[in-house]
């Protein structure tokens, strides 16, 4: 049992495919076989199975198993990038008001000097 029924049409050619989240999978016969490909948005080429399947419908079922496989994995990969750029990003402060810590920084960054308290301290 797959994790979600995906939507799957008929191209003109008669084959079955479904895109889902910028993931393109496709289920086709060939040299007396059935089998499937999916492509990956920013992935060189398809991804192939490593066998064929005696029916269609053998080779849907294979294709929604790996397809679900692959969008956990493409969800897991889209959420480590957005937490890394956020972490790249810094600290985000939600009010139009000067985040203090960045003026600290920036101010460091400018002067070369820390303040602690009313003292100014020299970096370096």
């Amino acid at each position: 049992m797959t994790q979600h029924q995906h939507q799957w049409k008929r191209s003109k050619r008669g084959n079955l495919f479904v895109e889902c989240e910028g993931i393109f999978c496709v289920v086709f016969h060939r040299e007396g076989a059935w089998s499937y490909l999916i492509e990956l948005p920013n992935r060189p080429g398809p991804w192939f199975p490593n066998r064929t399947y005696d029916s269609e419908q053998v080779a849907r079922n294979a294709a929604e198993a790996n397809l679900d496989g692959v969008l956990v994995l493409a969800r897991a990969e889209a959420r480590a990038e957005s937490e890394s750029r956020r972490e790249r990003q810094g600290p985000v402060s939600s009010s139009s008001e000067p985040n203090p810590r960045a003026l600290a920084i920036a101010s460091v960054k400018e002067t070369g000097a820390i303040r602690a308290g009313n003292a100014r301290i020299r970096a370096g």
